[in-house]
């Protein structure tokens, strides 16, 4: 009896198999980096501004673009300021080219119009990333575009001594 249960046992413990693998799996998480030229600058500082076209001041700042190509929101521009007596009283237009590296705007190249207001309602209306306005998308894995911003001081005599102070301009993109 012990034999044949011996015998069973091992008959019993045959069988077929088959498998497949799937190796070399590889995750890695989505990469983007948003960097500029102004070497930790600020764009305006500017004492003694003239009211009207003629008194108006530009800078440009590049923007580069390094990541992934799809997954991301376009680069959005947002603004803050600590002290923002003077915003009514100045325009700012923001303007974006596929060249131009001076923060002068000497070579700023062919502009496409981003947004135009005063500066007061930029502020209310663009204070961060979920309300800020689309500067460009991004196209490529590393790509630039240059920001000119112009400040135009309106002609009137309530201008004369108000300040904007803290500025701040940010652009983001992020992932989706």
């Amino acid at each position: 009896m012990l034999g044949s249960t011996a015998l069973v046992w091992r008959a019993s413990s045959a069988a077929f198999t088959a498998q497949t693998d799937n190796t070399g799996n590889s995750l890695a998480a989505l990469e983007l980096e948003l960097t500029d030229n102004d070497a930790g600058t600020a764009l305006f500082s500017v004492a003694d501004m003239r009211p009207g076209p003629a008194g108006a001041v530009a800078r440009c700042i590049k923007l580069t673009y390094t990541g992934a190509t799809s997954g991301i929101t376009p680069v959005e521009m947002s603004a803050t300021a600590v002290t923002s007596t003077l915003s009514p009283y100045l325009t700012m237009a923001v303007d974006v080219a596929p060249t131009g590296d001076l923060a002068d705007c000497s070579d700023f190249g062919t502009p496409t119009a981003v947004a135009t207001a005063t500066l007061s309602d930029f502020l209310a209306d663009h204070s961060d990333f979920a309300t800020g306005v689309t500067v460009w998308a991004p196209s490529s894995a590393s790509e630039s575009r240059t920001v000119r911003i112009t400040m135009t001081l309106a002609d009137d005599n309530d201008a004369q001594g108000p300040v904007t102070d803290g500025l701040a301009f940010t652009w983001e993109a992020r992932s989706t």
